[in-house]
């Protein structure tokens, strides 16, 4: 994966771990993603609801409701970013920290070469090729296609007419280095889940026909559903774009709602699939410490994400830093885990 400030990431045998994550986002405006949010009571229950501002004062209140304050959900600091991927993988290097965000929760793709600039070369950074909602709604199949396309060859934010054709010598800009993540909204009631006319089909086949066009993986975040209605959403996605599928396949799981032994069932369902398990630590665990679930975990396809994302884990305000799941993942102990 090439790094946001357009050089190679890393020699792959010093690369020690590789994990997906929100660096820089603003998710205010959206339902919080760990709650299920099946129905429309659903997700209005999950929406942030409040603007209780953060304070030290105000911390406790924040973590036992993260969604009373709209600015827990928005991370941007640059040099706080940096600073804490710099402190938990900079010592020993190897990392490569894949930004999960798209345009629509705040992809800051200048903020994420200021932090990749600031980290030197011991730690890269990523973002994914995505499309704000309006444009897809009004694109084609095949104009969807050629821009995220654009995104992974030529760069973001440059002009359509001169880099039409992709060509040799267009302005240097950050490049994306996978697809997605894809947020398709998939209607656990629905049978099937991708029926005929699903507003979300159009973009998931111009995704995965630029990825295999360029070779890149594409990342889609499966709804909180439970067991067979998980597999039947993978396998309804899988069936949707059998004719040129991606290189590989990311999917991430949500691990509060989804038994461990369903990641290893959903990739038996193709050799070309990786399983992300996301909320490796989180600061309402509780009894559930990243220790406990790492020994659930099996296989040689899952990849682990910290899934932490709020302002309250940051240091100056008295948390451990949103580095600390990171660290966590990088400090586990169980290597059936390919991290």
């Amino acid at each position: 994966m090439i790094n946001v400030v357009g050089r190679p990431p890393l020699d792959a045998a010093r690369v020690r771990l590789c994990t997906f994550e929100h660096v820089l986002c603003d998710t205010s405006s959206m339902p919080c993603d760990w709650l299920p949010c099946h129905t429309e009571r659903g997700r209005e229950a999950a929406m942030v609801n409040g603007t209780v501002p953060i304070t030290l004062e105000n911390l406790g209140q924040i973590r036992r409701d993260p969604c009373c304050s709209a600015e827990n959900f928005v991370l941007d600091s640059c040099e706080d970013a940096a600073r804490e991927l710099e402190s938990a993988f900079g010592a020993e290097g190897g990392a490569v920290v894949c930004d999960l965000t798209t345009v629509d929760e705040g992809r800051d793709v200048d903020g994420l070469a200021r932090v990749a600039a600031r980290l030197g070369e011991s730690v890269a950074v990523c973002f994914g090729a995505s499309l704000p909602a309006a444009d897809v709604a009004r694109g084609s199949e095949d104009e969807i296609r050629v821009a995220l396309e654009r995104q992974l060859v030529v760069g973001v934010d440059v002009a359509a007419d001169v880099a039409r054709n992709f060509a040799a010598g267009a302005p240097a800009a950050p490049r994306a280095a996978f697809i997605g993540p894809l947020r398709p909204a998939l209607d656990e009631g629905s049978i099937p889940i991708l029926y005929d006319g699903h507003p979300d089909i159009p973009y998931i086949r111009a995704a995965v026909a630029a990825a295999s066009r360029q070779g890149a993986p594409v990342v889609m975040v499966l709804p909180a559903y439970r067991g067979e209605d998980l597999l039947r959403c993978v396998r309804a996605v899988l069936e949707l774009t059998a004719d040129a599928p991606p290189p590989t396949w990311i999917f991430r799981m949500a691990r509060f709602d989804n038994p461990a032994n369903f990641l290893s069932d959903v990739q038996y369902l193709s050799p070309n699939i990786l399983v992300v398990a996301d909320g490796w630590y989180r600061p309402y665990d509780g009894a559930n410490p990243p220790a406990r679930y790492a020994s659930r975990i099996q296989g040689d396809r899952v990849v682990v994400a910290a899934g932490v994302r709020y302002r309250t884990q940051l240091r100056r305000y008295g948390g451990a830093g949103y580095g600390a799941g990171l660290i966590a993942v990088r400090d586990a102990t169980e290597r059936d885990i390919n991290l």
